[in-house]
This record gives structure tokens, sequence and C-alpha cells, in this order.
């Protein structure tokens, strides 16, 4: 029986939300983490932002039984209000426009290739440091839960491919930095095994492992199989 391994989408709607405001970063100020303490809480203070990459209906449901008022200020984002209650946003990103919310919409497990491609192009326009690093954590989680897509963009689309290579390759050069350093401690064969791993666990394909490492394919294949055998 294999073992699930959940994409952690947090981490990239964070980035992906700072990507969507960066040109007013200078205005903004972000709290990671908020910690309550024992004093009442003032409620003017406070707003929730939840995110689906579906509509929840059955929450919809709720807020219509227990008086809500429910509207769709934008397409996919919708505001929910009640007198004595703080407001509540509820942003179903599949519904986002593509061209209004660049970022939020890549937030996906059934991303299509051209949303994919977009992803690929937009991160690889970016000149910032902050909004490159940004958009790593949103193409690191994109790809991990869409693999079949960029597998297929690596193998059929040369520019894209090679767009994607220089977009890893730090987390690429970091893989083989540890498999290299496992090797010296662990000897020549279980360290390049190690390499391997590391790059494969990048979300690097095994042909271009292959092709970085001038190793034969079959064995980074090889190496690959057992790493699925163990998920």
């Amino acid at each position: 029986m294999t073992k699930e391994t959940r994409t952690q989408w947090h981490p990239a709607f964070c980035s992906a939300m700072r990507l969507e405001l960066i040109e007013n970063k200078a205005d903004l100020d972000y709290t990671n983490e908020y910690n309550l303490n024992s004093k009442p809480i003032d409620l003017n203070d406070i707003t929730i932002t939840l995110v689906r990459e579906g509509k929840p209906r059955e929450l919809f449901k709720w807020f219509e039984r227990n008086d809500y008022e429910v509207r769709e200020a934008y397409k996919g984002i919708y505001y929910v209000e009640k007198e004595g209650s703080f407001p509540i946003q509820i942003i179903v990103s599949g519904k986002l426009s593509g061209e209004n919310q660049k970022w939020l919409t890549l937030l996906s497990s059934n991303l299509k290739r051209k949303d994919a491609e977009r992803l690929v192009l937009q991160s690889e326009s970016l000149t910032q440091k902050d909004a490159k690093l940004y958009a790593d954590s949103v193409l690191q989680a994109t790809i991990k839960a869409n693999k079949g897509v960029f597998n297929e963009i690596r193998g059929e689309d040369e520019y894209m491919c090679e767009a994607l290579r220089e977009l890893m390759k730090e987390d690429l050069d970091e893989a083989l930095a540890k498999g290299t350093e496992l090797g010296r401690e662990e000897g020549r064969e279980e360290g390049r095994e190690s390499l391997i791993l590391g790059a494969l666990k990048n979300n690097s394909s095994a042909e271009e492992i292959a092709r970085v490492l001038g190793i034969p394919l079959e064995e980074v294949q090889d190496v690959e199989k057992k790493m699925l055998e163990v998920l």
C-alpha cells in the first residue's frame, strides 16, 4: 500500500498572495502568526479569509440557514456578513480570473497544461529577489501536485524544459551537493544513489538527472522505482 503524500499548500498560498500584492508591498505589513491572549477580542479588528479550490457548498448552505448575507463581490470572491459578526471572505480559486489573479489561480492539483506553462513564464519573468523566492514556493508545491503535466512539458517542449531547469537550478544544485557530501561519507555507490534521490525529491525528471550526472537513464529509473516502493 502506498502512502499518500499531501501537498503543503499553505506556504504556497502565502507566497501567491504576496505576489498578487507585490506592487503594493511598500504599503503593507505581513504577520505570519498572531498570538491570541487573555484580553477580550475586538471583533472590529478581525476578518477571516477562507480559500478553497472548489466552492464549499455545505458551508454556504450553513450561512443561508443562519441568516448570513453572502454575495459574490468579484468573480470567485464572496463576502459573508451578518450583524454582530466579523466579516468573512471566501476565495474560490477555481473560479478566479487568471488575468486578474495570476498566482492564486495556479494553486491547483488539477492544473491544465496552459496554466502550468503560464506559471513557468510568470516565474521566469520576475526580477526582484523576494518575488523570485515567492514564485519558487508556488512552483515547488504546484509541481509536486501536478507531476504528470510538468513531466509532459519537460518531455515535449524544449524551451519550457530549459526554463524549468533554470528556475529549479538552486534546488537541484543543493540536492547534488548533498548527494556529493553523502558520497564522501557513505562510499561512492551509496552516495550516488543518495544524490539521485535528492534530485528526484526536488522534482527533477529522471532524464534530466541522468543527463546532468552523465549516468545511464536506467540507473536513475531503478532508484526512482525503489523510492516509489517505500512511499
